[in-house]
């Protein structure tokens, strides 16, 4: 089980419900299992039961090998499966960089739709150092809920839903908004940031490794422990020497009532890929006034055998550790220390302020520039005689004919399948509903085939008149099924209504082209809207900004171009009614831009 998201067949999987996992939700699984053996390992070795802690840390070893040993490893990983596997501390800093790199660079698709899974996602941002990256992801997906909320996070969020909500409007989905499992960044925050933690049970000592970057030149941060409060700040400064040569300084105060370790990273520089900053590394360290050495994870566990000394050396995620260097705080009390910092001539960074977009998500360096595979549009013009050309090529109308769907499928498309899946009840069909029949009203749908010159509108549909659990966070999708896909066990869990729709694999020339896919909605009174997120259906990443449709009683065509299988969630926010998909050929004979971390 699992936080909210379609990569994660969205949460959960009841068998009893035919809901199998999808694969990248048993690679997220195998990681968290794997990360549970080893900090067990290590809280069972704090304690004093080292026979225990080693069939722990053995377990952990066998398990994280089985892990490195599948064919998805290191560049088949998604984002959730990523994240897992570098903070299970297996993943050596190739292996963490390669994750990075295929999984968790691209902004558009690095928040998980719950920022329970997102936890797990910043902390291995983290854990890889990459933390003015995880800093940023901060501002990206726990930023909107700040932005749009009352100052508690939400059980489901998106850094898109701020390009078409306003503060105290009603979210998609209409979740918690003050869930307590999307806090987890608070504590990131403090563990990380001002980076006090914990050394032994009970904060008998403690290590303090704040983060700080020309980007994020200031931090500061208190914990209370059981011996008092510990507090510190942290502040990056650049100086010009008098032969013009750039050096940096980092001042750290520390007031602590134990003593501890201080973590100093060893090259402060900078991610951004616009080419400021640079990096420089460690020259010397000043504590209280006098010089003071500093020592690898390594050195000093080889070289002590006190408790906290050899507790710093499983404490860190290895990646993490290499970038540090230590110093023994030797007793309680308040310490100023210096750490300064050569190499070069360096541009100086301000503080990143995210900029706003007007649709998808805004670029927050140092992630690049967010960019689609795809794009949405809106007609508002067409009304019921836009069928004849966004359904060209084929099309399905729901409940049109009394109740009953309309299907003219194009060839290169395998399947069209609508769906609900209930919390409680596991999936079900969707009913349709019949509107009724019209010779005038340019909302309703012709009837291309008999040209009787009546018209007739059906839906599928989704209100929020039944306010009970299982009703109430009911989502609509529309699935287009991967040519691949042989069974439902990548359909997610959740409760969605879900429409699948498949690409035929039996025409590989038609799948190198793209296709148009429009759908039309016909809103029952003005006050319904709604969001629509588009995923591909094989990764289920997101590859076009999230729709919003309100303001369409007189009907409304959303369309988008792919070439490919697709899975689209109909949020409903008011209600939420859907008549028709269409299909008709794209622009574009070469298949969209793709991104190829999809």
């Amino acid at each position: 089980w699992m936080g909210w998201d379609d990569r994660l067949s969205n949460g959960w999987c009841f068998l009893n419900h035919n809901d199998a996992c999808n694969r990248e939700a048993h690679l997220t699984f195998a990681g968290l299992v794997v990360r549970a053996c080893r900090d067990l390992a290590r809280s069972l070795h704090l304690i004093g039961m080292a026979v225990e802690a080693q069939k722990y840390k053995s377990t952990a070893a066998r398990l994280a090998k089985q892990m490195m040993s599948v064919p998805e490893w290191t560049k088949g990983f998604g984002v959730h499966a990523a994240a897992n596997a570098i903070n299970t501390g297996f993943a050596d800093a190739m292996d963490a960089e390669a994750l990075f790199d295929n999984a968790l660079l691209d902004s558009t698709n690095i928040c998980s739709h719950s920022p329970f899974n997102q936890y797990w996602i910043l902390q291995s941002l983290g854990n890889a150092n990459k933390l003015d990256y995880a800093i940023a992801s901060i501002r990206l997906c726990w930023g909107p809920m700040l932005t749009l909320g009352k100052g508690c996070f939400w059980e489901l969020s998106s850094p898109e839903w701020t390009s078409f909500l306003s503060p105290g409007d009603k979210a998609p989905t209409m979740p918690s908004y003050c869930h307590p499992w999307s806090s987890g960044v608070t504590a990131w925050l403090s563990q990380n940031l001002a980076g006090i933690q914990p050394l032994l049970p009970g904060y008998a000592e403690y290590v303090i490794s704040p983060f700080v970057s020309p980007a994020n030149p200031l931090v500061s941060g208190a914990v209370i422990t059981p011996a008092g409060r510990i507090e510190m700040t942290a502040t990056l400064k650049d100086q010009t020497t008098k032969n013009n040569r750039k050096r940096r300084f980092l001042l750290i105060n520390i007031q602590a009532p134990v003593q501890g370790f201080v973590g100093i990273s060893r090259q402060i520089g900078s991610d951004h890929q616009d080419g400021t900053g640079c990096t420089i590394v460690l020259n010397s360290l000043i504590v209280n006034g006098r010089t003071t050495s500093v020592a690898t994870v390594e050195d000093i566990v080889a070289n002590n055998q006190d408790d906290g000394s050899l507790a710093l050396g499983d404490h860190y995620n290895p990646v993490r550790s290499s970038s540090l260097l230590f110093a023994r705080i030797p007793t309680a009390g308040n310490f100023t220390i210096l750490a300064a910092y050569d190499g070069g001539t360096c541009t100086t960074t301000t503080a990143i302020t995210p900029k706003s977009a007007k649709v998808g998500i805004p670029h927050i360096p140092p992630f690049p520039i967010p960019q689609y595979p795809t794009k949405t549009a809106i007609d508002r013009i067409s009304q019921g005689n836009g069928l004849s050309v966004y359904g060209s090529d084929g099309f399905l109308l729901f409940g049109y004919s009394n109740g009953t769907d309309l299907r003219k499928l194009p060839s290169y498309i395998q399947n069209v399948s609508v769906q609900t899946h209930g919390f409680f009840n596991g999936w079900a069909p969707l009913p349709r509903k019949f509107v009724g029949t019209s010779r005038d009203d340019p909302s309703y749908l012709p009837d291309l085939a008999a040209r009787t010159g009546i018209r007739s509108l059906g839906l599928v549909s989704k209100d929020d008149s039944n306010d009970d659990f299982d009703n109430e966070d009911m989502i609509l999708n529309i699935e287009v099924r991967d040519e691949t896909k042989k069974s439902l066990g990548g359909r997610m869990a959740s409760e969605n209504i879900v429409v699948d729709v498949q690409t035929s694999s039996n025409d590989p020339i038609l799948l190198r082209k793209t296709f148009r896919v429009s759908i039309y909605c016909v809103a029952q009174d003005s006050s319904e809207k709604h969001a629509i997120r588009v995923m591909d259906l094989k990764t289920l990443n997101v590859i076009a900004p999230m729709g919003f449709v309100s303001n369409y009683t007189d009907g409304v065509w959303w369309h988008f171009e792919y070439h490919s299988s697709i899975r689209l969630r109909f949020m409903a926010i008011y209600g939420l009614r859907i008549s028709a998909i269409a299909f008709s050929e794209g622009h574009s004979t070469d298949g969209v831009a793709v991104n190829s971390k999809l």
